[in-house]
């Protein structure tokens, strides 16, 4: 017999409730974000946390929160957003083990923060050789290990794009 009670079916509808619920906040996020004033940054913020909130599950949602908590992490000290970040990388990473972005926040965590190079540096070794196309990333972070001619490496390879983003065009000249 495969009928559903129905406490059962209230739960089901409350996890359906909540994962909609969640999939709202995540697109106003999402639209909200993108003007790039600091207070939609906030409001975008609140959004994702709250989809978290309803949905803890929904990697996407924890994604924006890691992404604009670090983009607005200068308005809290270092010493308290470093390990919120590393905290919410290690849940994103028992989510979906893919996510680039959530293993490079636990690597520079241990470098820049845990002042820990014995774990780090293996860290992005690993992740280099599993994400080996992030050309900015692994130039910034081999120059800042004093490995200048690997960082070399990947500071010719971004040169050689057809159309590098801002963030690469700008390190390009100060790479340079």
């Amino acid at each position: 017999d495969w009928t559903i009670t129905e406490p059962v079916q209230r739960q089901i509808d409350r996890i359906l409730s909540n994962n909609l619920a969640a999939y709202y906040l995540f697109l106003r996020a999402r639209a909200t974000y993108i003007s790039g004033f600091k207070t939609d940054r906030r409001n975008a913020l609140a959004n994702y946390n709250e989809a978290v909130i309803l949905d803890p599950k929904y990697v996407a949602a924890g994604f924006g929160v890691l992404y604009l908590r670090l983009d607005l992490g200068n308005e809290s000290p270092p010493k308290e957003v470093q390990p919120e970040l590393c905290d919410r990388a290690m849940h994103l990473i028992e989510l979906d083990d893919t996510l680039f972005q959530a293993h490079y926040r636990v690597a520079n965590k241990h470098l820049f923060y845990d002042f820990d190079w014995d774990t780090a540096i293996p860290e992005y070794e690993h992740l280099m050789a599993e994400w080996p196309d992030e050309d900015l990333d692994w130039a910034v972070i081999l120059r800042t290990l004093g490995r200048t001619k690997e960082a070399r490496f990947y500071h010719e390879r971004m040169k050689r794009k057809p159309n590098p983003n801002l963030m690469e065009a700008s390190f390009i000249v100060y790479g340079e």
